[in-house]
């Protein structure tokens, strides 16, 4: 489960700088923000963002839907 916080930047998590933002309300998209990982992604350093980045696509592992035509059959 969830047990660690990250502090991110643009989605990224850093580990250096300002730790707490108390009363920032203007919303940012380079804002710091925090977010909970399991421990195995808070030692990766990998929040929700960088983990959607890093799966791969059906196409990138050359899935087809079915019956899409192939090289084989056409």
């Amino acid at each position: 489960g969830a047990t660690h916080n990250a502090r991110t930047l643009a989605g990224v998590m850093v580990v250096a700088g300002a730790q707490v933002v108390v009363g920032d309300v203007q919303a940012d998209e380079d804002a710091v923000g925090y977010e909970v990982l399991c421990r195995s992604h808070h030692m990766r350093r990998m929040t929700a963002g960088t983990a959607r980045a890093a799966a791969p696509s059906p196409q990138t592992l050359g899935l087809l839907p079915d019956g899409a035509p192939t090289a084989a059959n056409q």
